[in-house]
């Protein structure tokens, strides 16, 4: 389950319902047409708030927050820098992931499928970028087509440069792939246009897009690990970073590189330094053996120091790094403790049964 997700979505609700409930228990009095000199209450006769008024919830809702709130009892679990993680988080394992952009060609008449996909989001100036279109259909398609026209354009729409693309043809298919630089004038938005010629003159195109970068700071390596209070301490050691505020964030892995944790930091860094992740001792204690980690998946940003610029991005120098040997025994399956959570938590089940007190 995408644990995060679903209660980040449901606790906006959650809140407005919270906020209701509060705000129902207090009784406005009704204005007077004269002013009256203040005067003490007595003790005995101080009106009590009224209790919260309860909150009516259809069927499907309740049902919606009972889920949720079962969600929320097992994050809760966990400080929010240090998050369980499973396969199908790939929005977590993948965070760069390229776009890929699939169009049935039938509604204007062309039997068959145009698809692109490209290799990242995200490049450093200098990376390598590979973009692949696939173009299946059967005979009659291929014969209303002239050649594939491939080209670059930024986010404005402004064509920036012809790209050259190595075309293959496959059984009911084509395929063209192209590969190049990213150059420093590209920096900022961009999309890759594949446009299809027809034989009568008309085209059609398609886009997808990605961003390149400069980069401001690199990730080198991992320092030694420690631990803190139940927690693992995991130094990860930035160079050549520009002087400001920066958040990392990265995938921790078991030995066998299945994922287990996502952790999240932030510190400032000037030249060289270190942002330490912490990976707590609810993850780690559930280890079946001893044994070395692996963190990778990195996402290094420079947050602007005031409104108006844009987050500048840093990179890795490897995509995974591994750690010492961690042993599970040294850490405690104690769930972690937060105030704020727990009313939520509180909260969020009380909507959900509302006939237990």
């Amino acid at each position: 389950m995408k644990f995060p997700l679903i209660v980040m979505t449901v606790l906006i609700v959650v809140a407005a319902l919270w906020a209701q409930q509060r705000s129902a228990a207090v009784i406005m009095s009704p204005a007077s047409n004269m002013p009256s000199p203040p005067q003490m209450p007595d003790a005995s006769h101080i009106p009590q708030p009224a209790p919260p008024l309860p909150v009516a919830l259809s069927t499907p809702m309740q049902a919606t927050i009972s889920q949720v709130a079962t969600a929320y009892e097992h994050i809760s679990q966990f400080p929010p820098y240090s998050i369980p993680l499973s396969e199908q988080q790939t929005e977590l394992l993948e965070p760069n992931a390229g776009a890929t952009n699939a169009r049935d060609l039938s509604p204007i008449g062309l039997p068959g499928e145009l698809v692109m996909t490209l290799s990242a989001f995200r490049y450093k100036v200098g990376d390598e970028i590979e973009a692949t279109i696939v173009l299946s259909g059967d005979d009659s398609l291929f014969t209303q087509l002239a050649p594939l026209r491939l080209f670059l354009e930024d986010d404005d729409g402004k064509r920036i440069t012809q790209l050259t693309a190595r075309a293959q043809q496959n059984r009911n298919e084509w395929q063209w792939q192209s590969k190049f630089d990213a150059k420093e004038a590209w920096q900022g938005s961009l999309n890759i246009v594949a446009e299809l010629v027809l034989t009568d003159g008309a085209y059609l195109q398609q886009r997808v897009p990605f961003e390149v970068f400069d980069a401001v700071a690199e990730i080198t390596g991992l320092g030694s690990l420690r631990i803190e209070n139940n927690e693992l301490i995991i130094p990860v050691q930035i160079a050549d970073a520009e002087p400001g505020f920066y958040k990392l964030a990265a995938s921790l892995h078991r030995a066998d590189k299945s994922p287990l944790g996502y952790l999240q930091a932030q510190a400032r860094v000037s030249g060289s330094g270190t942002i330490e992740l912490t990976a707590h001792g609810m993850l780690l204690h559930t280890l079946n053996a001893r044994q070395a980690l692996w963190l990778g998946n990195f996402q290094l940003r420079k947050m602007p120091e005031r409104p108006g610029p844009d987050i500048a991005w840093g990179f890795s120098r490897d995509a995974f790094y591994r750690t010492d040997e961690v042993d599970p025994a040294r850490f405690s399956g104690e769930p972690y403790q937060d105030e704020q959570t727990a009313m939520r938590l509180q909260f969020l089940q009380s909507l959900a049964n509302p006939s237990n007190p």
